[in-house]
């Protein structure tokens, strides 16, 4: 496979078995080039790169999920904190205790996402996650977030996105921040607008026919994750069947009006 982009991959940071199979073909890129655990991550010896693009675990801001927040506990004293409210300068210690041994939640990974463009500082860098990020009970949160960013050196902007705007078949909205470093950016940046022309579910299907060339055509889905899975299908299997249905007829709508343009073309020609 080839990439569908102009530009090479310096590294990523991946540590799901699965997922750590799956990147390196969907991109072709070489697997030493994963650089694992993000929370272990020496920044000094990254390669010079100019794109960040990354997100951090949504559970903790989802409305779906626990909805903690970014949320750290010192083991030593007890103190409960969100982490941005320290300055980065002083983030490894308890701001209570200066004690340095921290429980995390997943959110926290925001922080070394933070880490990592900090001590590289490449010339743009996306963040993703979900748009209840923006909601009131996490004002505070990506207030910091922000204010960080510009701290550091970026000017930042970020709107509520729809993938089925931009060329998704997935009815999927989140939040898309781009950071921009303030000596290379020339205040113009806008985000693009939505259009209609993108590909539809079937049309995804079809794209993927290549994935299974030589092959059985066997789904196999991890077992920790199958009951979610199940439930989902059982819920969705008949919206599926439908969208899948409409497609179809969608396709047939399309054949059976370009043959009827192409023989009009013919009767024209022998008149």
């Amino acid at each position: 496979m080839t990439n569908l982009y102009n530009f090479n991959i310096a590294a990523y940071s991946e540590i799901d078995k699965y997922a750590s199979e799956t990147y390196p073909v969907l991109h072709n890129v070489s697997k030493k080039k994963n650089l694992g655990d993000v929370t272990k991550i020496n920044t000094h010896k990254l390669v010079p790169y100019n794109v960040l693009a990354g997100g951090s675990p949504c559970q903790d801001f989802s409305i779906a999920g626990n909805g903690e927040g970014a949320v750290w506990r010192c083991s030593n004293c007890g103190e409960e904190y969100n982490p941005l409210t320290v300055h980065f300068s002083e983030r490894k210690q308890c701001p209570h205790c200066k004690s340095e041994n921290i429980e995390k939640t997943r959110s926290s990974l925001l922080v070394h996402y933070l880490e990592v463009l900090h001590d590289t500082m490449p010339l743009v860098a996306f963040y993703e996650n979900v748009k209840n990020l923006l909601s009131k009970n996490f004002t505070e949160v990506f207030t910091l977030f922000v204010k960080e960013l510009e701290e550091y050196g970026y000017n930042v902007y970020f709107k509520v996105l729809n993938g089925k705007n931009y060329g998704i078949p997935q009815n999927r909205e989140r939040v898309i921040l781009l950071a921009i470093r303030k000596d290379v950016d020339n205040g113009k940046f806008k985000f693009p607008e939505p259009f209609e022309d993108g590909k539809t579910f079937n049309d995804l299907l079809d794209d993927c026919k290549h994935l299974f060339e030589n092959t059985d055509e066997t789904i196999i889905i991890d077992d920790k994750i199958m009951p979610g899975v199940k439930r989902n299908i059982e819920r969705d299997k008949y919206l599926i069947v439908l969208m899948y249905a409409e497609e179809i007829e969608k396709k047939k709508h399309r054949m059976l009006t370009e043959f009827g343009i192409e023989h009009h073309k013919k009767l024209r020609e022998q008149s």
